[in-house]
C-alpha cells in the first residue's frame, strides 16, 4: 500500500509511527503488551477505527474491531492491505480529502486516503445474429442481379446486434468501491461465503437502492417464502412494501426440486414481464440439492447465466461457503461468473471481470 503521509500515521503510544497498512502490521507483531493494551481494551480498538478511518470503509472496522489478539490483528491487517493492493492500481494516487478524525482514534489524521478502485478495460459488445432480417432493417437494392448463392445469402441475412454495456454504479458503497468504473451492466456475480456474512442484507439493499432509481429489480428466492424476504426488507427500510407493492422490487420462492426438471428454466421466465435491471438469486447452493447429478446442476447453471445475460441484466448470485478460508467456489461456478466477491473477515474481490 502506498505511504499516507504523516498526517495519515498512526502514532503508537510508545511513540512508533506506522504510515501504511503493512507497517502497522509489522509494528503490531513487535509491541509489548502494555502498549497493545493501551489501544486495545474492552471499550475500544484504536487500530480497527484506523484502519477503517483511514480506508474509509466501516466493513472493515468492523472487522477487525472484536480482535483482541495482537497477532491475528497483525494478520488481519496484513490481509487488509493485500487487498487494497490488488483493488488500487499502482498508477492511481491516494484521494485526500478534509475530515475530522474519530475521537479516541491516537493518530494524527487530518485527511482521509483513495478508496480501493479498480481499472476495468473497454467492453467487449455482446454479439447476438438472427437468422431472418426484420422488414424495417431490409435496405432495397438499387438493382437486382444474378441469384446469389445460399452461403453468400445466408451471410446477408445474419445481423449482427450490438448492445451497448454501461459501467453502473450499485448505490451501496461496500460494493461500489470495489469497482472504480462500476459493474458492467450484464454480469454474472458471485457473492461467496459463509453463512451469516451479510450476503443476503447486502443483495437486498442493492434491489432497495435500485427501486429508489425508480428501476426495477428480482429477488428469486430458492429457499426462504416471499413473506419472510418482505419482512426483512421491511427492517431495512420503511418503504420498502411500497416498493414491493408498487412492483419496483418483485419477489418470488421458486419450487425448487421443479427446477430439476427438464424445463426447469420455463419458471424464470415471468422475470421478462418485469423487464428487472438486476436480478438476485438466494441461492445457488439450494439449488445444487435440487439436482442429483451435478453434470445435470452444471449444464442448468450454465442455461441460467446465459438467459440472464441474453436478459441484458446485472445477476448476483448468493452462495454458501463450507471454509471461510477457501476463497473461490466450484470450479465451474468460477468459470461461468464474470466476478466473484467474497465474504469474510471483510469483502474482497477475488475475480474481477475480465472484459477485453
Amino acid at each position: 500500500m502506498e505511504d499516507l503521509g504523516s498526517v495519515n500515521s498512526f502514532v503508537f503510544s510508545n511513540g512508533k509511527v506506522a504510515s501504511t497498512l503493512n507497517e502497522l502490521s509489522a509494528h503490531l507483531e513487535m509491541i509489548d503488551d502494555s502498549t497493545f493494551c493501551h489501544h486495545v481494551n474492552p471499550m475500544k480498538n484504536d487500530f480497527a477505527n484506523w484502519v477503517g478511518y483511514v480506508l474509509k470503509d466501516d466493513y472493515v472496522k468492523n472487522s477487525l474491531h472484536p480482535i483482541k489478539d495482537k497477532k491475528q490483528l497483525a494478520a488481519a491487517v496484513r490481509m487488509a492491505a493485500e487487498a487494497v493492493a490488488i483493488e488500487m492500481p499502482p498508477d492511481v494516487a491516494p484521494i485526500v480529502e478534509d475530515a475530522k478524525p474519530e475521537a479516541d482514534m491516537k493518530a494524527s489524521v487530518s485527511s482521509a486516503p483513495h478508496q480501493a478502485t479498480e481499472i476495468l478495460e473497454p467492453v467487449t459488445p455482446v454479439v447476438k445474429m438472427k437468422e431472418q432480417l426484420a422488414v424495417a432493417d431490409v435496405q432495397p437494392a438499387e438493382e437486382k442481379t444474378q441469384p446469389l448463392k445460399k452461403e453468400e445469402q445466408k451471410q446477408q441475412e445474419q445481423v449482427v446486434e450490438i448492445r451497448q454495456i454501461e459501467f453502473k454504479k450499485l448505490g451501496v458503497r461496500e460494493v461500489d468501491r470495489l469497482f472504480r468504473k462500476g459493474i458492467p451492466s450484464i454480469s454474472n456475480i458471485i457473492f461467496a461465503g459463509k453463512m451469516s456474512t451479510g450476503k443476503t442484507k447486502l443483495a437486498l439493499k442493492i434491489l432497495i437502492e435500485s427501486a429508489k432509481r425508480g428501476e426495477n429489480a428480482a429477488y428469486v428466492s430458492l429457499q426462504d417464502t416471499e413473506e419472510k424476504v418482505i419482512n426483512l426488507l421491511s427492517k431495512m427500510d420503511e418503504k420498502a412494501l411500497d416498493y414491493v407493492n408498487s412492483g419496483h422490487i418483485n419477489i418470488k420462492k421458486l419450487d425448487l426440486f421443479s427446477l430439476g426438471a427438464e424445463d426447469g428454466l420455463s419458471q424464470l421466465r415471468y422475470l421478462e414481464e418485469h423487464m428487472p435491471s438486476i436480478i438476485v438469486v438466494d441461492s445457488i447452493s439450494s439449488l445444487e440439492l435440487s439436482f442429483e447429478n451435478r453434470i445435470h446442476y452444471r449444464h442448468f447453471l450454465d442455461g441460467m447465466f446465459k438467459y440472464f445475460e441474453k436478459m441484458g441484466v446485472i445477476a448476483i448470485f448468493l452462495k454458501e461457503l463450507e471454509d471461510d478460508k477457501d476463497l473461490n467456489v466450484e470450479f465451474f461456478e468460477n468459470i461461468l461468473a464474470d466476478a466473484i466477491i467474497h465474504f469474510h473477515p471483510w469483502m474482497k474481490v477475488v475475480k474481477y471481470p475480465a472484459l477485453v
